[in-house]
């Protein structure tokens, strides 16, 4: 079984996330800006 890890980083002016695999590869990786989030400061 193939084993994933995904990372979340959530910041002031961008959220960035991923998924490595168990050997280190980056799969997958995108940012989104967090100011476009107006429900931002409700949670």
């Amino acid at each position: 079984m193939d084993a994933f890890v995904v990372g979340v980083d959530i910041g002031g002016t961008g959220t960035k996330f991923g998924i490595v695999d168990n050997v280190g590869n980056v799969l997958f990786a995108s940012e989104i800006s967090t100011k476009k989030h107006e429900h931002k400061y409700t949670y």
